[in-house]
């Protein structure tokens, strides 16, 4: 017999997605540093450090989202169970 499902609040909904996108990629970042950091060199500036860091850091923020959906729908769901009990 399975134990009863608690069902969890919204905080617990939020931080489960937070985990999720924070924790799901960080290769784009690290590629993209990869391929900087000799730019960097050759050029003797931080522009290539700053402009794919950044690049390789927003793609895997978007990849994370993506790869999040799940979390996503059951917020979205426990959100929309509250209006329609709640008003």
């Amino acid at each position: 017999m399975e134990p009863p499902v608690i069902p969890k609040t919204e905080k617990q909904l939020k931080e489960d997605l937070g985990d999720c996108i924070m924790g799901s990629s960080y290769v784009y970042s690290l590629l993209g540093c990869a391929v900087a950091i000799p730019l960097g060199i050759r050029r003797k500036s931080l522009m290539p450090l700053v402009f794919l860091g950044c690049t390789g850091g927003l793609l895997d923020l978007i990849q994370g989202y993506r790869s999040c959906l799940e979390q996503q729908r059951a917020l979205d769901e426990f959100r929309e169970r509250q209006k329609r009990e709640f008003g």
